[in-house]
């Protein structure tokens, strides 16, 4: 029955067909179980798009499980665990809008994400790698070597965006100090960024002061910064 009521829905809904079948990165929410009835609810509901419940509550209570992968096998996070364990809230999922970033029916980037975002630690900086980023903030914050007004996090006047993001080579990406979602501190930091191939997790310490902060990552002397 789930297979025949998907297959119905696309005859109507060719737009999301295409979506759902040509994508390169698909939804697994559209090919495993009730499939399109694992969202909608095709007799009718309270929700607008026949939605069985409010966009974010249907993201979040179906990213709600610590055995979910990607489909290159790869753990996804239980965000329902996440959100409740770490109250300072990204705007976008402060505002409950799961689709500023994400598109639900299928898409070409990394995630389902709607502009380009980094996949990795490290990468060479090229501003299309950061579009998703930048469809919010100033691009500027990791392009101009000094400033006093872009960012705080800056020694003096040298822009610390700048200089651990902005490389040839080995730039390191958002994800290396913020969390996307939710942390527990202010400004997305991370506790910790992962490293090494069995999925160890280098502790970052970092300590917000008056004027600046620092970081004392395991391993390593402990870095600071005054304004």
């Amino acid at each position: 029955l789930h297979t025949e009521l998907a297959t119905g829905c696309k005859d109507c809904h060719r737009q999301i067909k295409d979506l759902a079948e040509n994508s390169r990165v698909k939804h697994g929410a559209l090919e495993q179980g009730a499939k399109c009835a694992n969202c909608h609810n095709p007799h009718g509901t309270w929700v607008e798009k026949l939605l069985i419940q409010l966009p974010f509550d249907q993201c979040v209570n179906c990213h709600a499980v610590d055995h979910m992968t990607d489909h290159d096998g790869v753990l996804l996070t239980n965000y329902k665990k996440w959100l409740e364990e770490n109250k300072v809230w990204h705007a976008p999922v402060k505002a409950k809008d799961c689709s500023a970033c994400h598109r639900t029916h299928g898409g070409e980037n990394f995630r389902l994400l709607v502009a380009g975002y980094p996949t990795t630690f490290y990468a060479p900086y090229d501003r299309d790698n950061y579009a998703l980023c930048f469809g919010c903030h100033n691009e500027k914050v990791v392009t101009e070597p000094e400033t006093r007004t872009l960012t705080n996090f800056r020694d003096g006047s040298r822009n610390l965006h700048f200089l651990h993001v902005n490389k040839a080579d080995r730039g390191r990406t958002c994800r290396a100090c913020h969390e996307v979602h939710a942390s527990r501190q202010p400004r997305h930091v991370r506790d910790g960024v992962p490293y090494g191939p069995k999925g160890w997790t280098l502790k970052i310490n970092f300590t917000k002061t008056p004027t600046g902060g620092q970081c004392a990552r395991t391993c390593h002397e402990t870095k600071r910064y005054e304004r």
